[in-house]
């Protein structure tokens, strides 16, 4: 079967030591083979799970969803990426995953021709990944270029714009693998008027980069600004087994602790909701960070809402970091206004 290229939005920010810039390139290699045995009996075991709620699990919906966790991942593959008819290898191969991430550290002025100016505080620019030793086997991905000064809002995605229900186990499945998703009403307004006063946009999720495609084009249709994102990679097996909640819970404050230690000098906004642990992490984030991050926004559900203990336990972290909660983007609509964080 024909090898595939995905390239998923980049952060690109200035060098820390050297002028230039440090592009963080991520994507995946894969392969679209008829499924082994145990991913059939995986998909098999999926589709029981779900025919409790009622809906097909033989639809091209579902089909397209759970494509990505068929597909067989191309390890130990080498790839440089192009700008302006310029190579620059990546140091590191693509994984057993098939994912490929590595740091490219590009000259000053590299971007001269390909560069977009966007709001206040970043730029966008083209980057084409090639497969080295695959001729055909390329794939442009974007790159969001953050200015060393600026407002950088990191957002989640299940809950926080995304309906997703993950407070309960058969719902999230549903609503990953059956339903057209759907946005929280008011978000992608309120996330436009933010980026139009020069905000810059971080989609870190826990989701899983298998369904990158659809909730990209989710983004898409629902105009969503475009920004990096940054998801989780693991495999279909872990959510049958129930250890989805446990790899979610791992992942994002990393993410997001790396972000901001790249940009030091940018003030950052964390939006995430309560259905999980967003205000525990987040509020960990902030208690490190007290500096950098200007506020935590949580959307508060009413399936599991920000208690006044819970509350309390996170204020007691974050210090003077205020935790805002709210339940329609209208609440948070005015928080940010000409690149300033209104407090």
């Amino acid at each position: 079967m024909p090898l595939k290229l995905e390239v998923y939005p980049m952060l690109g920010y200035r060098h820390p030591s050297q002028s230039g810039w440090r592009v963080m390139v991520q994507g995946r290699l894969f392969r679209e083979s008829p499924p082994t045995l145990g991913k059939r009996i995986l998909l098999k075991t999926l589709q029981r799970a779900l025919r409790s709620t009622g809906e097909s699990v033989t639809s091209a919906l579902f089909y397209e969803r759970v494509e990505g966790f068929l597909a067989s991942p191309e390890n130990r593959r080498r790839l440089y990426a192009e700008i302006d008819g310029v190579g620059f290898r990546l140091k590191r191969r693509s994984r057993s995953s098939g994912i490929f991430a590595s740091k490219l550290d590009l000259p000053e002025g590299v971007f001269t021709n390909t560069i977009v100016p966007g709001a206040s505080g970043f730029a966008t620019a083209s980057i084409q990944m090639n497969v080295i030793g695959q001729d055909g086997i390329s794939a442009p991905g974007d790159v969001f270029l953050a200015s060393p000064t600026g407002v950088s809002i990191v957002t989640d995605i299940d809950d926080t714009i995304k309906t997703t229900h993950v407070t309960s186990r058969r719902e999230m499945l549903a609503q990953t693998f059956l339903r057209p998703f759907e946005a929280i009403d008011g978000m992608a307004e309120t996330y436009r008027y933010w980026q139009s006063q020069g905000a810059m946009f971080h989609y870190v999720s826990s989701s899983p980069w298998q369904i990158y495609s659809p909730l990209q084009q989710f983004l898409i249709d629902h105009q969503f600004p475009a920004g990096s994102i940054h998801l989780r990679w693991f495999r279909l097996r872990d959510e049958m087994f129930k250890r989805w909640r446990l790899l979610r819970r791992k992942s994002k404050g990393g993410t997001i602790v790396g972000m901001i230690k790249r940009m030091p000098m940018r003030d950052f906004v964390l939006v995430g909701d309560s259905g999980e642990r967003d205000p525990e992490i987040y509020a960990k984030v902030a208690a490190k960070f007290h500096d950098r991050v200007s506020m935590v926004l949580i959307r508060d559900l009413a399936e599991r809402p920000v208690d006044a203990p819970r509350l309390k336990r996170c204020h007691r972290k974050m210090g003077k970091v205020p935790m805002i909660l709210f339940s329609r983007s209208s609440d948070i609509h005015h928080l940010i206004r000409d690149s300033k964080l209104q407090r």
